[in-house]
């Protein structure tokens, strides 16, 4: 069940996975054609996946966060820190745990910092 902040805005094209968790913090931006990824397939044994359960992740989006318009945040991100932009189109795997930082690219990577 999604737990989200008082002020925020989730635009209506934005594709977000619900068999996670995912919690917004206060004033996020969630652009267009944003698709936020919070389960996986368990393909890495060869036994039959498909009579598998889903693994299920959860998000933690801190307060004042922006998401660029087209970009994806894959079940390998469980953490985005305060302040943090995204850049539009990019594809993020990982935590980001520096507040205030930019972060853009495929993979995302730090390319700022907001001052």
């Amino acid at each position: 069940m999604p737990i989200i902040g008082s002020t925020r805005y989730v635009s209506k094209k934005a594709i977000i996975d619900t068999k996670g968790e995912l919690e917004l913090g206060e004033d996020v931006v969630i652009s267009d054609a944003v698709r936020i990824i919070l389960h996986e397939h368990p393909f890495k044994k060869k036994e039959n996946w498909i009579k598998k359960p889903v693994v299920r992740h959860k998000l933690k989006m801190e307060r004042n966060s922006f998401v660029g318009y087209g970009s994806i945040i894959t079940f390998g991100c469980s953490y985005i820190a305060e302040g943090v932009v995204i850049g539009a189109g990019s594809v993020v795997t990982n935590d980001i745990n520096e507040p205030y930082s930019i972060w853009g690219g495929n993979p995302a990577r730090k390319i700022g910092v907001r001052e």
